[in-house]
């Protein structure tokens, strides 16, 4: 065998050697990887908790105000409803009574019972005929009492995690007062410890 063959033969054996040890190599950290992907995170701290509890109280009190005010805007379609009806059904006694601030009202006569101005988006209104004026906040009112119906629900959900979260952290809060009061500066004398140093002389 000649100086040519006996050097390629070298470079097939580091080639190789380099294979498997780059195999063996990844392989190990393969399963670190995974070892460390199968860990569980660490339970929250007291500071932790407490945060979180505060974040979820504030998503509360929005979903609260909100679902407030669709119980408002239900009223509101309600009203106009009912008045609206109240037309199509007498219009030959088409008298109204007309809200003028500070709790009073006057009487007032419909001039045109066969149409109204009905809110078809944001700060927008059309005049309708009146069928199609009721039927249009018919519709309205549907879409509102089904997303209050999903805010109530969601409203629900978040007293329920608050008050939980409420709990682990009064949980948290007693263990780190009794670890405290346990610490190096010695116990403030608790049943326990007084137990156990009573435990303690006896065996001595």
């Amino acid at each position: 065998m000649d100086r040519d063959d006996e050097e390629d033969g070298e470079t097939e054996e580091r080639e190789e050697k380099n294979s498997e040890e780059g195999m063996s190599g990844g392989s190990g950290k393969g399963k670190e990887g995974s070892a460390k992907g199968s860990r569980k995170a660490p339970p929250p701290t007291l500071e932790e908790a407490a945060e979180a509890l505060e974040v979820y109280k504030g998503h509360l009190n929005q979903m609260a105000s909100q679902a407030e005010i669709l119980q408002n805007s239900l009223k509101e379609i309600d009203k106009a409803l009912s008045t609206l009806t109240g037309l199509r059904e007498n219009k030959e006694e088409a008298e109204i009574l007309v809200p003028v601030g500070a709790g009073c009202f006057i009487y007032a006569k419909v001039i045109d019972v066969n149409t109204a101005l009905i809110p078809i988006g944001r700060d927008i209104a059309a005049r309708l005929p009146l069928e199609k004026g009721i039927a249009k906040l018919e519709e309205r009112k549907k879409e509102v009492s089904e997303l209050l119906d999903k805010t109530t629900k969601e409203v629900a959900r978040l007293n329920k995690e608050v008050g939980q979260l409420q709990q682990y952290v009064e949980v948290l809060y007693r263990q780190q007062m009794s670890k405290d009061s346990h610490g190096d500066g010695g116990c403030s004398g608790c049943s326990s410890c007084s137990s156990n140093h009573i435990q303690r002389t006896d065996d001595e």
